[in-house]
C-alpha cells in the first residue's frame, strides 16, 4: 500500500514542489515497515508585477470566490486610478495565484487587501507580496504600515505577526457582516535613526 503526499517549499524567488511517497511494506499480515522516498522535486517560478486594467476579471474571478463580500469591481477600479494605490499580482507560472493591494502616502503603508486564489493558499504567495511590497515602501521612505484584519483569520494574523505587526485595538462590528477588525501596525523605520 502506499500513499502520495505533496509538500512546498519556498527557496529564493522560486516556489518548489515536493511529492513524498509512503510505502507501507508489509510481512506476515503485519505493518512492519514505513519508508519515505522521494519521487518528484518540480520548480515553479513565480514573478510580481503591477495590476493593469486587463488583469482584472481574473482578480475578480479570485476575489469572489474567497469572500463572501467581495470587493466590487468600481473599487478595484477606483485603486488603479489612485496614484498612491498599488494593486500588486503574484504569478505562479502563468497562473495569477494571489494579489496584494495597498496604499503608499504621506510615509504610510495601508493594507487593504490581500487575497490567495484557493488552489494557491498556504504556499507562500501572500508572504513573498508582503515582502515586495516592504521593499517598495523602503525605496520611498515609508515609516509604518497599518492594516485591519478580520479578528477570526488567524493566519493572516500570524503572518502579519511574523513581520512584525502588533495588534493596536479593536473595531468593534468593524464588518459588514459584524465582524471585529483587529487593527495592527508595523514600524518599518525610526524617526530617530536618521544618522544624527
Amino acid at each position: 500500500m502506499s500513499t502520495a503526499v505533496g509538500l512546498w517549499l519556498v527557496v529564493d524567488n522560486r516556489l518548489y514542489s515536493l511529492q513524498l511517497k509512503t510505502y507501507i511494506i508489509c510481512q506476515f499480515n503485519i505493518y512492519c515497515l514505513l519508508l519515505e522516498v522521494v519521487i518528484g522535486f518540480s520548480e515553479t517560478d513565480f514573478f510580481i508585477r503591477c495590476c493593469e486594467l486587463t488583469d482584472l476579471p481574473a482578480v475578480l474571478a479570485i476575489e469572489n470566490s474567497s469572500y463572501s463580500r467581495p470587493w466590487s469591481q468600481q473599487q478595484f477600479l477606483q485603486e488603479l486610478q489612485a496614484a498612491y494605490s498599488r494593486i500588486d499580482l503574484l504569478f505562479l507560472d502563468s497562473d495569477l495565484a494571489a494579489y496584494l493591494c495597498y496604499w503608499l502616502a504621506a510615509g504610510e503603508m495601508n493594507i487593504l487587501n490581500v487575497t490567495t486564489a484557493p488552489g494557491y493558499r498556504r504556499k507562500g504567495g501572500a508572504r513573498k507580496l508582503l515582502e515586495h511590497a516592504f521593499s517598495q515602501a523602503e525605496t520611498m521612505d515609508i515609516e509604518s504600515a497599518y492594516l485591519e484584519v478580520r479578528t477570526g483569520n488567524v493566519g493572516a494574523i500570524s503572518l502579519y505577526r511574523d513581520f512584525g505587526f502588533n495588534d493596536d485595538c479593536i473595531r468593534r462590528a468593524y464588518y459588514s457582516d459584524g465582524e471585529d477588525a483587529l487593527l495592527m501596525s508595523c514600524a518599518l523605520k525610526s524617526p530617530f535613526n536618521d544618522g544624527v
